[in-house]
C-alpha cells in the first residue's frame, strides 16, 4: 500500500515492449527441443556463461528462471576466474 511506497527509494523502469532490441519477446522452444535448454546452462569454452529467462531446463519463460540462471552463471564465472571458497550464491 501507500505505506510502502513511501520507502521506496529510487526506481528504475522499463518498457519491455518498446526496447528495441527486445520488442517484448521471449524464448520459445519447438515441441519436442525443450530438452536442448540445457545447452546454456553448460560453460562454453571454459569461458562462456549464459543467463536469462531462456537458460533455464525447467523454468523458462519466467523471472525466477532468469534469476536462478543468473545465479548459476555468475557461480561457474566465479569458479572459472579460480575465486577460491565460491559457493553456489543461490544458497
Amino acid at each position: 500500500g501507500a505505506d510502502i511506497a513511501a520507502r521506496v527509494g529510487k526506481v528504475h523502469q522499463t518498457r519491455w515492449t518498446k526496447e528495441p532490441l527486445a520488442l517484448g519477446a521471449f524464448s520459445c522452444a519447438l515441441p519436442g527441443s525443450g530438452n536442448l535448454r540445457r545447452a546454456f546452462t553448460e560453460v562454453v569454452n571454459g569461458r562462456l556463461m549464459f543467463a536469462g529467462e531462456h537458460a533455464h531446463e525447467t523454468l523458462w519463460g519466467t523471472v525466477n528462471g532468469a534469476w536462478l540462471s543468473g545465479e548459476r552463471a555468475a557461480t561457474q564465472a566465479l569458479r572459472v576466474l579460480g575465486v577460491t571458497g565460491a559457493a553456489s550464491i543461490s544458497q
